[in-house]
């Protein structure tokens, strides 16, 4: 009987995503890029290359639709450029509601909180001035009840162009194994993402246009306008759908003093899953 119950609820999860395993994997924890609608660019290793940056390191915490999953996010990135070089280290953490499992008779078999979590490593190479090449090995574990764990191994696989008030970015990701609980296994959420920005004094616009293999399409802009070089306000519009991630607007605000960064992200309505809150902080120079 707990085995049934088991199997009925991961089919039930996977049905919800569309028959698509882990979408937490799409969920954006960085504020920064999360403010402007960018669900596609986390973790861009081939970015990193040419951000201009010695080092980068942020970590955030967040609620994900508290009215209806009722999820926290936790995030961490950090990233050193080193010559041609880059390297870096990344991981978020999704944990779901917590409910009470049931045997035969109705009987209580206590409570389980269900998580997800992804650790990667990040390398890219400056091929040339304007242009660099990146990879990223993401370890993968996910729990949705007991004796329903499973992990995975992914990649992904990133080009960045940046030249001038100008950037470009390709990105491949979430390419690897599948994911067993126990049953069936189900494939990561892969997809195929393109990019660009530009910047003028205090000004930047960012587009995205992202297309997951399960069959889902998403597309995203942002704007940001920096006062005095340390208030940065923020907005965007995401496009998607339920296999994906759900449409939504976003607001953001961020501080940055002397390299020291606050920032935060608000989303009033996830399609109709709820809103979501992101703060966090970081070091750079």
């Amino acid at each position: 009987m707990k085995k049934t119950i088991v199997l009925a609820i991961l089919s039930a999860i996977c049905l919800k995503a569309g028959a698509q395993s882990l979408p937490f994997l799409l969920y954006n924890t960085d504020p920064r890029s999360l403010s402007v609608a960018s669900v596609a660019r986390e973790g861009n290793a081939a970015a990193d290359a040419l951000s201009g940056r010695k080092l980068d390191i942020s970590a955030s915490y967040g609620s994900w639709a508290p009215e209806t999953t009722a999820s926290s996010m936790i995030g961490f990135g950090g990233y050193g450029n080193f010559g041609r070089c880059s390297a870096g280290l990344s991981a978020k953490y999704k944990i779901g509601n917590e409910y009470e499992m049931f045997g035969d008779n109705a009987q209580s078999l206590g409570t389980f909180r269900p998580g997800d979590l992804a650790i990667g490593a990040s390398f890219a190479y400056k091929v040339a001035d304007p242009f660099s090449i990146g990879l990223r090995l993401n370890y993968i574990s996910s729990s949705l009840a007991e004796n329903a764990e499973g992990t995975a191994f992914g990649a992904d696989i990133t080009l960045a162009y940046k030249k001038d008030s100008f950037g470009a970015s390709l990105a491949v990701r979430n390419i690897g194994s599948q994911i067993s609980y126990g049953a069936s296994s189900y494939k990561l959420p892969a997809l195929v993402s393109a990019g660009a920005s530009y910047s003028i004094k205090s000004f930047a616009a960012y587009l995205e246009a992202g297309y997951v293999f399960s069959g889902s399409f998403m597309a995203g802009a942002g704007v940001e306008y920096t006062v005095i070089d340390i208030f940065s306000f923020r907005a965007g519009f995401h496009y998607g759908d339920a296999k994906s991630v759900p449409t939504f607007v976003s607001l953001g605000l961020g501080i940055n003093f002397h390299g020291a960064m606050v920032n935060a992200s608000y989303l009033p309505a996830i399609g109709g899953n709820g809103s979501a809150f992101l703060v966090g902080v970081g070091y750079s120079f």
